[in-house]
């Protein structure tokens, strides 16, 4: 029997949860808020048809367990579909509640379910909103919600509405227009910035970087605009279009310089990225020893991240590990990541890290055999201080400017010939 949902049920559970925040906030003297968090398994229909109806129910009941454990002893889970919930949230104090509500669910949702022998990754989009008892009736509040969960994607599936979204949403418009519109006409480049070894200060690889000619915003780094390309979904075209542009690059480059193209965590949520890669290797005939990626620390929060890099490695594509340290990772497991290469987070190069932690970590690294590189650095005497520490590579100024791709062939060509 296909169990019913009533759609009204959800706005009058919050019509009635606002009506009694407002007679504790009259008899206080305090305003009180309600919290409205709305969840959903995004992929419900796809790991239904992988583990079959049996599995696939059981996953469902530890799902809505984690929800269940995620409200508070004043709060009311309500279902609203088959794979969907509403969570009110009494007596919240602040935005900043709010922000930690979204930061529990997702501790609590993210985690893979095991069930029938089976470690089950499941995808949860979740919108969260808060009304002061007298600022929002309860379809307001509702709708807040799903204007959250509807800014939900990949990177970030956990949102907290944004009064000022609103007012953004022409500008943000107008954007992915011409993001589309820049993909098609040809307006993103690959720049190149050089990496010097610490031993000799020899060129041993290019690092890319994407960088949009907008006629009318200027030159602005992809990083600039990555958000709103998921969001209009033109991330992995824009991928494919740097991946190819930067590998066709390289080969008019001597065979000793390898190149390091950045991609999006988004790129890593599936195995596209190993085809499209490959058939960029094979169309241009470029090996693969002579490419490395570089990837957040995010991508091996997920396993499907960490099998994908795996996978690459085999096929002999390097991997680098941008900004260790600054993504969560636990110390324990920092030289063991599938990992060729690592560039650390500020926090664990800074003051603020004991020079025999930072040791400690250096040790890990050179240990496990993964290179330690530096980014970023301007002078020459801090270069010599990384080779000191163990690093094998730095970029930055000290290594070079950063060069649109005609530029940076001939500055190979005349700094060392390196030109195939």
């Amino acid at each position: 029997m296909t169990e019913t949902y009533d759609e009204d049920a959800p706005i009058r559970q919050l019509a009635k949860a606002l009506k009694q925040a407002r007679m504790i906030s009259e008899h206080k003297g305090e305003n009180m808020n309600v919290g409205c968090a709305l969840i959903e398994l995004s992929q419900a229909g796809e790991l239904e048809v992988q583990l079959g109806e049996g599995t696939f129910e059981l996953v469902l009941d530890e799902y809505f367990s984690r929800l269940d454990e995620f409200a508070r002893n004043n709060d009311e889970v309500v279902r609203t579909g088959p794979h969907a919930a509403m969570v009110i949230m009494r007596g919240l104090t602040s935005q900043d509640h709010l922000e930690l509500a979204a930061a529990k669910l997702s501790r609590l949702m993210s985690p893979p379910i095991s069930v029938v022998n089976n470690s089950v990754l499941v995808k949860t989009n979740a919108g969260l909103a808060l009304s002061a008892a007298g600022d929002l009736n309860s379809t307001q509040l509702y709708n807040a919600a799903q204007s959250a969960l509807s800014r939900a994607h990949a990177d970030q599936r956990f949102v907290v509405y944004n009064p000022k979204s609103i007012e953004e949403d022409a500008d943000q418009w107008e954007l992915k227009v011409e993001l589309e519109q820049a993909l098609h006409q040809g307006e993103f480049f690959p720049y190149f910035e050089p990496v010097i070894a610490t031993t000799y200060s020899n060129i041993t690889a290019a690092a890319a970087r994407m960088i949009w000619h907008s006629p009318s915003r200027g030159l602005l780094p992809f990083s600039r605009v990555a958000e709103r390309a998921t969001d209009c979904g033109l991330t992995r075209p824009l991928s494919w279009h740097f991946l190819k542009s930067t590998i066709g690059q390289a080969t008019h480059w001597d065979r000793s310089i390898r190149i390091i193209i950045p991609l999006e965590p988004c790129v890593f949520t599936d195995d596209e990225v190993i085809q499209e890669l490959m058939d960029a290797l094979s169309i241009y005939g470029l090996s693969a020893d002579r490419l490395t990626l570089e990837v957040a620390e995010i991508v091996l929060e997920q396993p499907v991240g960490r099998q994908v890099l795996e996978t690459l490695r085999a096929q002999g594509v390097q991997i680098r590990i941008s900004l260790v340290g600054g993504g969560g990772l636990p110390l324990e497991a920092m030289g063991t990541l599938p990992a060729d290469e690592v560039t650390f987070s500020a926090g664990v190069l800074g003051k603020q890290t004991p020079p025999k932690v930072k040791q400690a970590i250096f040790q890990l690294f050179t240990s496990a055999g993964i290179r330690m590189a530096a980014v970023g650095v301007k002078d020459a005497k801090v270069a010599a201080r990384y080779k000191e520490l163990g690093f094998s590579a730095v970029q930055g100024p000290v290594a070079g400017a950063l060069m649109r791709s005609d530029a940076f062939t001939k500055w190979l060509k005349v700094k060392v010939g390196a030109v195939g």
